[in-house]
């Protein structure tokens, strides 16, 4: 990753499946949060004004990180969502075995595949 962001840690409490449960109102542009279980990127975040009862509302807009889908959600500043916890491994192909008859060929589709998403 070529930028490293600080998270609100205070108001996120750890998972055993692999994310973080954040306060709505500390998730901001970049950060990562599960919608409809979906992992996203968030790359728009807005509030509204608070109504009668002082209670604001957060709505986000992100992208699927999989898929490349937006998606929205809105809840009340002070709920949590889950933010999972991603990771980005790059590999490099170093070697490939065309003694099998056509398996190049097949791992070069794998790979274009990959590079597509």
């Amino acid at each position: 990753m070529d930028e490293i962001q600080e998270q609100d840690f205070e108001s996120a409490q750890s998972t055993a499946d692999g994310t973080l449960l954040m306060q709505c109102s500390a998730l901001q542009q970049g950060d990562y949060v599960a919608i409809q279980g979906r992992p996203c990127k968030i790359i728009e975040v807005s509030t509204s004004q608070p109504d009668e009862n002082g209670e604001t509302e957060v709505h986000l807009v992100a992208i699927d990180i999989f898929t490349g889908k937006t998606l929205e959600a809105t809840s009340l500043s002070n709920e949590t969502m889950e933010s999972p916890i991603v990771t980005r491994q790059d590999y490099q192909i170093l070697d490939t075995d065309v003694s099998g008859g056509g398996k190049e060929e097949h791992i070069e589709s794998k790979v274009a595949d990959c590079q597509q998403v």
